[in-house]
């Protein structure tokens, strides 16, 4: 049964707070194929991709997005998240299938680019999306397994909007 004094639990108050907008170096440490429906009946595929940061203040910190491939209602969410998909698979050096088990094998360091929309969608506030994945140019091209000799610090060069 779970039952701590918080007060005795070392650590870092704020390892959990969100990552400040901007480019980071990251691996695909898991991608995971999943269905489900909608409170609105609708019926939708996804992979949930966890990106590890690698090097920089924000070391081994991890980055959640959900790519909705295949959705019932709604044809260009499916094509959106297999455009993200494929630039994930693509800024890996990959070609040919892509599956789960390729965007984890990988290995290859990718940048990618965090950002905060100025406004929330449907009632919801504003929250942090991984908004673009690129190559990575901070790091050796022979990347691999999270070993980045020279990360980022992921300090934003300017407004990204």
């Amino acid at each position: 049964m779970l039952d701590f004094n918080i007060e005795d639990i070392k650590g870092d108050d704020n390892q959990f707070a969100p990552l400040p907008d901007g480019k980071f170096c990251a691996v695909v440490v898991a991608a995971e194929d999943g269905a489900t429906t909608s409170k609105a009946g609708h019926d939708y595929e996804f992979v949930n991709v966890q990106f590890k940061i690698v090097g920089g203040a924000n070391d081994n910190r991890r980055v959640f997005k959900r790519y909705i491939y295949s959705h019932s209602n709604s044809q260009p969410a499916g094509d959106i998240g297999q455009k993200g998909l494929k630039s994930i698979f693509v800024a890996q050096g990959n070609s040919g299938r892509l599956t789960c088990d390729a965007l984890e094998a990988s290995g290859a360091c990718i940048e990618i680019v965090l950002r905060t929309p100025k406004e929330g969608n449907n009632g919801y506030e504003p929250r942090q999306e991984v908004a673009f994945v690129n190559p990575c140019k901070n790091c050796p091209s022979d990347c691999k397994d999270g070993q980045c000799s020279t990360g980022s610090d992921a300090s934003p060069a300017g407004d990204i909007w």
